[in-house]
């Protein structure tokens, strides 16, 4: 629609006229594509370091000989669901020197435990017999996690890779 067309409040659900000239002040300006390249670079590192994070930290809490587990368990459920609260998360940012960072968008949102509970809950619900026959042939627990457990989890990875992708591109 017409600019002054917008601004008199003229326009409702059809546009009123044709006119390319917003399109046209988006696509020189300079600003905007680096903004797209900001949004894309955060999307992507962040998306990234949260799937590693996530499934490293999922893969050995889903172990049932880990000694610990029930407490490690809790201690990373319990801030999940009793966060401290607005002021003092951007106190503990300032107070590191995270404020206006490339890393204020990633690192604090890089552990994030419900993710970790998702593919910790998609990796338990794998056989045992799976993990028991390598074992058997003599796998290691890294060879067990990246030949067994990455390649079957690639769809719980899709997943929240999608859900943290749009979720970081929003913020």
């Amino acid at each position: 629609s017409k600019p002054q067309d917008v601004m008199a409040m003229n326009v409702y659900l059809w546009p009123t006229g044709f006119e390319l000239e917003a399109y046209k002040k988006i696509f020189t300006d300079s600003n905007m594509w680096r903004a797209y390249a900001n949004s894309i670079l955060y999307t992507a590192s962040s998306t990234i370091l949260i799937l590693i994070t996530s499934v490293l930290g999922a893969y050995p809490l889903s172990v049932p000989e880990l000694r610990g587990r029930k407490f490690v368990v809790a201690f990373v459920l319990l801030p999940m669901y009793f966060g401290g609260g607005l002021v003092p998360y951007y106190m503990v940012l300032k107070g590191i020197h995270m404020l206006n960072t490339f890393w204020v968008f990633i690192f604090p949102l890089m552990m994030s435990v419900y993710n970790m509970i998702l593919v910790r809950s998609y990796v338990e619900s794998m056989p045992e017999s799976l993990f028991e026959a390598a074992k058997i042939d003599g796998a290691t627990d890294l060879t067990v996690f990246f030949r067994l457990v990455l390649p079957l989890a690639k769809p719980i990875l899709m997943t929240i890779g999608l859900f943290v992708a749009v979720n970081q591109w929003n913020s």
